[in-house]
């Protein structure tokens, strides 16, 4: 019988299909679901049977139940797979191969930001990094043996690990900038500060000095005020922040909103709009 339906004779003739073979067909199937029922019922009353006598608990008996009723169903044939379950799994077997042994590595995992100098702090020992991840955060996994320090997919360096604490500096050769070239600026975002608002130059060099965050977080939250605020309010709070040696910056976020607050922030029904 085609898919469609239809049935061809022996003269070639597409005929329609004899309504007592598709009959036929349909109670084989049925007689498959109601096989693969009566089993599943039959090792379930078994397993009932038998802890019923044991004194046991129907939820101690659930897991028993379905491994009993998975092995009766793996024993009837499948329409589908025209085989029986357990016979296809004899023949895998065959084929199959075992996984090789692996135990993954321990290690502790830490998140750094490479500092000025190209060096990455773990228990006071600095180790080296490429000179273009100054400033960026990295991921350092710490094993037992060695110091992966990992940028993205591509970007990993590997040291061998000091177990003390012993403020030692660890450098790869490759790691060692050629003569006469000079490292990359570690503060890419001053250049962009002084370029946008020089006047606060003065101010920048000051907070290098005398900021309590990272040098690196201080000029990123610096750069990301200059270019979010209206440069008049950002000048005025700069500049009377520099006045009494103010340089937390979040309150000087603070100054600059209070002085904008009237001029962005009005609603409906404030009384002064």
């Amino acid at each position: 019988m085609s898919p469609t339906g239809l049935t061809s004779g022996v003269d070639g003739r597409t005929r329609k299909p004899d309504l007592a073979s598709v009959a036929h067909t349909d109670a084989v199937d049925r007689s498959t679901v109601q096989t693969w029922r009566s089993a599943q019922s039959w090792a379930t009353h078994r397993l009932l049977v038998t802890n019923r006598r044991e004194g046991a608990i129907s939820l101690s008996a659930s897991p028993r139940v379905a491994v009993a009723s998975s092995a009766a169903l793996s024993r009837i044939p499948w329409v589908r797979l025209r085989a029986v379950p357990r016979e296809l799994f004899a023949i895998e077997q065959q084929h199959l191969r075992p996984l090789p042994a692996w135990v993954p590595e321990v290690y502790r995992l830490h998140e750094r930001m490479v500092d000025v100098e190209g060096y990455v702090t773990v228990n006071s020992n600095r180790y080296s990094v490429p000179v273009d991840w100054i400033g960026r955060r990295v991921e350092v996994r710490e094993t037992s043996s060695k110091i992966e320090i990992q940028l993205d997919a591509r970007h990993l360096v590997t040291h061998q690990r000091v177990a003390e604490a012993e403020h030692r500096h660890i450098l790869l050769a490759e790691h060692r900038p050629p003569r006469g070239v000079k490292r990359p600026d570690p503060h890419p975002e001053e250049a962009l500060i002084l370029k946008a608002v020089p006047e606060i130059a003065g101010y920048v060099t000051a907070l290098k000095q005398h900021s309590r965050k990272m040098v690196v977080l201080a000029l990123r939250q610096l750069l990301r005020m200059v270019r979010e605020y209206p440069r008049e309010p950002l000048l005025a709070a700069v500049a009377e922040a520099a006045r009494y040696g103010l340089y937390d910056l979040d309150r000087v976020e603070r100054m600059i909103l209070r002085q904008i607050a009237r001029d962005y922030f009005l609603l409906n029904n404030d009384p002064e709009s």
